[in-house]
């Protein structure tokens, strides 16, 4: 199951961001802008999104723009229009431009042969939530979150990676990145070269070592890989050993790729927050004692079960990639987002996460879903289940929903008012209503052989619609 996360990262950010998230227009948040003379945007750090700008003479011209991508609304023909869509000839062109964070890559530290640190700045405009963030690194140059990443958290803010598994006397390209509804940005490149390895000391003897404090003073940690880890960061008086004063002081964990089999000891990091333990060979965990963690990374191990009902701060959670078959998050009523996918869940119960902005359950095998509690719900994602009922009625914010390869016959769009784009592939599906989403601007449905009809409001156009020959539009 490794680098399923990963995957699921691309599916998520590289599939739905160039095809949804750079499409988006949040309503309260959209800027409209009439004017005959091009519009230039700049920030340095953060990536560059290019637009069609059109004109009056149908003449296209290429702009960049920085963290802000522009599309002109009288420049792009309505696909569903029959008459001819060319603008009137004193017409001005009209923008709705959408915004994505500025984000900065701002230093490299403690680098060693294998591994090192990467700090970012993530500055959210309009309060637009941000979903994820982190870096993204390479070899080559100009590295995208295709190749390998971290998720540090969400929000706006600066934020700290640690890259591990690094190789010897190699240059590195890293960039940082973030995700908000409207899109994703990316700082301004940054290279290291990590140095050739440091010669392995002599085993230091025994009448050298500082005398060990009592053993009930001494945190065990029987799994190599994991104390490799703690005595690597957290052993701050060199004597070999983690004692109970220096884990209580640790606030985050991040060791993927260190073969961990066992976390045991961790329950003495009583002040942990982070923990971030993705792509190892875990089977079973214990973070009861845990209970200030916000954020848990298990993704891509082979856990079969996990209990994190004492962890009731938690508001992220990753435990995809793995080989849950039931999940209870019912005590984590502060939850924000949840990437569950690639399990084997076949019930998922969301009505006390309230807060919920960012649900992922992709490739598992739920029969039915649930959202209609979750009023704070942005994206939902649950591509590959066996989906029949889909409840979204009460989900009043969810602007994105992918329910790909599933067995809808019936999708009621009615109570989602804020649904900007609908990813609805390789359903059942025989009739299609959103006459009631108004700010609907991208629908893919190919694929639904039995999808006759798809119903609009009159005068409701789709800028960006895939769908099949036999499918018909109809307005009501």
């Amino acid at each position: 199951m490794k680098g399923i996360f990963y995957k699921m990262l691309i599916t998520g950010l590289i599939t739905a961001a160039p095809l949804v998230l750079r499409s988006q227009t949040i309503p309260d948040s959209t800027i409209t802008v009439s004017t005959s003379r091009s519009i230039a945007f700049g920030h340095a750090d953060s990536t560059r999104i290019s637009a069609a700008v059109g004109y009056t003479d149908s003449t296209a011209f290429n702009h960049t723009y920085d963290h802000i991508d522009a599309t002109p609304i009288n420049a792009i023909p309505d696909r569903t229009a029959t008459s001819d869509p060319s603008p009137a000839p004193d017409a001005s062109p009209s923008y709705k431009i959408r915004i994505t964070p500025l984000v900065r890559t701002l230093k490299v530290t403690g680098i060693s042969s294998n591994s090192a640190n990467i700090s970012g700045m993530v500055v959210s405009l309009f309060n637009l939530t941000v979903f994820a963030r982190g870096v993204c690194w390479s070899t080559s140059q100009n590295p995208t979150i295709a190749g390998r990443v971290t998720i540090d958290g969400h929000g706006a803010g600066a934020f700290a990676s640690h890259l591990n598994g690094l190789t010897p006397n190699t240059t590195y390209y890293v960039r940082a990145y973030a995700v908000n509804s409207e899109g994703f940005a990316y700082g301004q490149q940054v290279s290291f070269t990590t140095p050739e390895p440091e010669p392995v000391p002599e085993p230091v003897s025994e009448p050298e070592l500082k005398p060990l404090l009592g053993p009930e003073e001494i945190v065990l940690i029987p799994d190599e890989g994991f104390k490799s880890y703690c005595l690597q960061w957290f052993d701050t008086n060199r004597d070999h050993q983690i004692s109970m004063q220096e884990a209580a002081s640790v606030t985050e964990i991040k060791c993927p790729f260190y073969n961990i089999k066992s976390l045991k000891g961790i329950e003495y990091f009583t002040s942990l927050k982070n923990l971030s333990c993705c792509d190892n060979d875990l089977i079973t965990f214990d973070v009861s004692q845990n209970t200030e963690l916000t954020y848990l990374n298990c993704s891509n191990n082979r856990l079969s079960q996990i209990d994190i009902s004492k962890n009731k701060a938690l508001h992220d959670l990753n435990c995809t990639g793995n080989q849950l078959k039931t999940l209870d998050v019912s005590a984590n009523v502060v939850l924000q987002t949840l990437f569950c996918g690639y399990n084997q869940l076949n019930v998922l119960d969301l009505t006390q996460n309230i807060d919920l902005l960012w649900a992922i359950c992709d490739h598992n095998q739920l029969t039915a879903l649930d959202v209609s509690d979750n009023r704070n719900l942005l994206r939902l994602e649950c591509v590959d289940n066996l989906i029949t009922t889909l409840n979204l009625n009460g989900a009043v914010s969810l602007m994105f929903l992918d329910c790909s390869r599933n067995h809808l016959t019936s999708l009621d769009l009615s109570g989602t008012p804020a649904l900007t784009s609908l990813v609805c592939r390789e359903n059942n599906l025989i009739k299609l209503d959103v006459s009631l989403n108004n700010v609907l601007t991208q629908l893919y449905s190919l694929n639904n052989l039995g999808l006759q009809e798809i119903w609009l409001n009159s005068g409701q156009t789709i800028n960006d619609l895939q769908k099949d020959g036999h499918t018909l539009l109809k307005s009501k």
